[in-house]
């Protein structure tokens, strides 16, 4: 892909029940997708209790970034825990 060809346009995307999907009782939101962003990046809003959160998995052709807004989250990197927190 090269910035030539790319054609963006502005988006916006509130939580809605068209965009979200429940997997293994996490609410999952898709604010932003390969549509919207030319396949540079997917924002995804996720709402998740204690003990809902994902398998362990790895991701191998893409990086991962989390913000937290609340409660605590542990997220395993190799042999690394690392928790993080509310910002």
């Amino acid at each position: 892909m090269n910035n030539e060809s790319l054609s963006l346009k502005p988006f916006k995307h509130a939580p809605s029940i068209e965009i979200s999907t429940w997997y293994k009782g996490i609410l999952s939101t898709l604010l932003a997708t390969d549509e919207n962003t030319g396949g540079a990046f997917d924002l995804v809003f996720a709402h998740m209790k204690c003990g809902t959160e994902p398998p362990p998995h790895v991701h191998s052709r893409e990086h991962e970034l989390f913000f937290v807004l609340d409660g605590n989250l542990d997220a395993y990197v190799d042999d690394d825990v690392f928790q993080i927190g509310p910002g």
